[in-house]
């Protein structure tokens, strides 16, 4: 792939998750445009789930990220009442 095709790609994949974002967050109530600003958009996912603001932090370490990317996704699911139990 050359430069500009990596370039398309990367603003096709960053569109498509900011279109995502933007409605999950009008689901929960807030404004969509929350969801472009770098690391709010984190913060506003860690109050819909109602959890401490320090998780944030976990998702900076190196490994512990990955773990707490899937435990945010299941806690956004619960949130929204998705859940079998």
């Amino acid at each position: 792939m050359s430069f500009i095709e990596w370039i398309y790609f990367f603003l096709i994949y960053n569109g498509l998750i900011f279109a995502g974002s933007q409605k999950l967050f009008k689901l929960a109530g807030v404004p969509g445009w929350h969801a472009i600003i770098p690391f709010y958009n984190i913060f506003i996912l860690i109050k819909i789930i109602n959890r401490p603001w320090w998780w944030i932090i976990l998702l900076l370490i190196p490994v512990i990220n990955v773990i707490m990317y899937f435990v945010i996704i299941i806690e956004i699911i619960r949130a929204f009442g998705k859940n079998n139990n």
